[in-house]
């Protein structure tokens, strides 16, 4: 989404193909690419 969470509010970090190491994501987009990972693997 692009926007910028503080740690409190968005404790998460998941790796991305646009970053060589994981970065926060906000709630929303975390379950987003959970659900991606999950379609993807079956």
């Amino acid at each position: 989404c692009g926007q910028i969470f503080c740690e409190t509010c968005a404790s998460t970090k998941l790796p991305l193909p646009s970053s060589n190491k994981p970065v926060r994501v906000c709630d929303t987009c975390r379950n987003h690419l959970l659900a991606q990972c999950a379609v993807n693997s079956s």
